[in-house]
């Protein structure tokens, strides 16, 4: 069953051997064109389109971790196939006087190797609680909405990668951005699908309720 929420909230710590507290991030108040926001049961999305796809997104953190949680939901409205690389995605945060700094995307493979070496020092020193890596997936799944209720491509581990999307198709899931608290005040990012960028800007993180 859909839910009226464009990603349901299945993230737990991956790495950690405690839990700590989810926050979402507010969008900020201005964004660019055509960026608009949309608001399911309290938790702020934002969408845009490039004149062929749709992309919905929402972004989320866990204190203890060290990484930004990117949500996406690229859906193909035209005619003809769509590329998305999340390579290309780019980020950058903002200090209080502004300064601009760019962030790490991290690639699904980047990001698997570096929860295998997290998993594999938790373990040696005896943690009760080490991660599983078969528990990537659903820790990584999203459940998008979409009007349509086109039911989108989402891999196995949740983490998305390159992919070519079919004609009124979707694709769905998530890109780990390394965070950098120098740069915490406000996020830009950019989203690339064909070669056209849409731009999305979130502001104050809010904890998340349970």
């Amino acid at each position: 069953m859909m839910k009226h929420t464009i990603f349901t909230l299945l993230i737990a710590v991956l790495l950690l051997p405690s839990c700590g507290q989810v926050y979402y991030y507010n969008p900020a108040d201005q964004q660019p064109e055509p960026t608009r926001l949309a608001n399911y049961h309290g938790v702020p999305n934002l969408t845009s389109h490039t004149g062929e796809c749709v992309i919905t997104t929402e972004m989320r953190t866990v204190n203890s971790d060290n990484f930004l949680d990117l949500g996406l939901f690229i859906h193909n409205q035209s005619d003809s196939t769509v590329h998305f690389d999340p390579k290309e995605v780019k980020a950058y945060g903002f200090d209080a006087n502004g300064k601009k700094g760019a962030l790490k995307i991290f690639t699904a493979t980047e990001y698997v190797e570096f929860a295998m070496v997290r998993e594999a020092f938790v373990q040696q020193l005896n943690f009760d609680s080490a991660i599983n890596l078969a528990g990537l997936a659903s820790n990584n799944q999203v459940v998008p909405v979409h009007p349509a209720s086109v039911a989108p491509y989402i891999s196995p581990d949740g983490l998305l990668r390159a992919h070519t999307i079919a004609p009124h198709q979707g694709v769905a899931g998530m890109i780990k951005i390394g965070k950098n608290n120098a740069f915490k005040h406000n996020y830009l990012i950019e989203v690339p699908v064909n070669g056209r960028y849409v731009k999305f800007v979130f502001g104050k993180r809010v904890k998340l309720l349970s």
